[in-house]
């Protein structure tokens, strides 16, 4: 079912905002998961996510491909993967919260035992669903 969506994902400490989306995507509801496709024009792009009651997975596909884990409280892995190679990031996320009608996760890349940089990724589902 398609639905009218907001989602940024923003660097924390500096407030830049690396990806903004607002318009439809596919949205559908399968048990406990939540499943949104959706695609992106400027930049080109699709994304994939699946959202759970304490973990997320999101496929960022554009001019590289990118899969990344979320569970709160928990270290995961990212993956990345360009023309130059594929890179394994550690992430710590801080914050996973879904409800009906929005999705929140604060994560850090982990550098050590450290956050090196610190992110947000907020998903908006608002209007009726089509």
């Amino acid at each position: 079912m398609k639905q009218t969506i907001s989602m940024t994902q923003r660097h924390r400490d500096s407030g830049e905002i690396l990806l903004r989306y607002d318009g439809e995507a596919e949205v559908e509801e399968q048990g406990k998961r939540t499943h949104i496709r959706l695609r992106c024009e400027e930049p080109a792009c699709r994304i994939e996510l699946y959202a759970y009651g304490d973990a997320m997975v999101l496929h960022h596909h554009s001019i590289q491909r990118t899969k990344l884990s979320f569970r709160e409280g928990r270290t995961t892995l990212a993956h990345v993967e360009n023309e130059l190679g594929a890179l394994t990031l550690r992430l710590r996320t801080d914050r996973y919260e879904r409800t009906p009608t929005h999705i929140h996760v604060d994560y850090a890349i982990m550098d050590g035992a450290d956050g090196s940089d610190t992110f947000e990724f907020r998903i908006e589902m608002r209007g009726g669903r089509k």
